[in-house]
């Protein structure tokens, strides 16, 4: 499993709120888990959110769920076969806006170096662990 985090100006970016970055972040892990398996649907149903958890799922219950937290909002690719695929942006808010501070994603699989590649184009990669 690779994690790789990223701390330059694509993901320390200021928007006025989570809303507003957030199909940034469904557009990367969408475009993204493709690597990982070719048909991963690049669309998916919301559903409606149970607390802080929200699914976007296809008619086969595969695609996204995400989870907003206090300090980060977390996006999970569901129903990959044999891969993992998760992208975490962590953000401060300051005032009336909302200042990014890192992305990181986790990737396993078949042609995760790939995943990596789109990472570090989006957001730019600092370390690798």
């Amino acid at each position: 499993m690779s994690v790789v985090t990223a701390t330059g100006p694509g993901a320390t970016r200021v928007v006025a709120s989570v809303e507003a970055f957030e199909p940034l972040l469904v557009a990367f892990v969408r475009g993204t888990a493709r690597w990982l398996d070719p048909w991963f649907p690049q669309r998916g149903r919301r559903g409606e959110p149970a607390g802080q958890v929200v699914e976007e799922l296809d008619f086969e219950r595969r695609g996204l769920r995400l989870i907003r937290h206090a300090d980060a909002l977390e996006l999970v690719a569901v129903g990959l076969e044999d891969a993992t695929l998760a992208l975490r942006w962590s953000y401060v808010v300051a005032g009336s806006e909302i200042r990014g501070t890192s992305v990181q994603l986790t990737v396993d699989g078949p042609h995760h170096a790939s995943c990596i590649a789109d990472f570090e184009t989006w957001f730019g990669a600092n370390q690798t662990d």
